[in-house]
């Protein structure tokens, strides 16, 4: 198995993606830090719905 990691970073708000390769396609992890919850759940769903359209639905 092998694994992989990316990484993205903005430079407006603090955030992180952590891509890993498995048996059954990929799977991914998303961080965000900032004080505005409303943009930051933007920026989450719209990482989100760009990572399933790259790498297939997680689930």
């Amino acid at each position: 198995m092998t694994d992989v990691n990316e990484s993205v970073t903005r430079l407006a708000e603090p955030f992180h993606v952590t891509l890993t390769k498995n048996t059954k396609g990929y799977s991914w992890e998303i961080s965000i830090h900032g004080s505005d919850l409303v943009d930051m759940k933007r920026i989450i769903r719209e990482t989100n719905e760009s990572m399933r359209k790259e790498y297939g639905d997680s689930q």
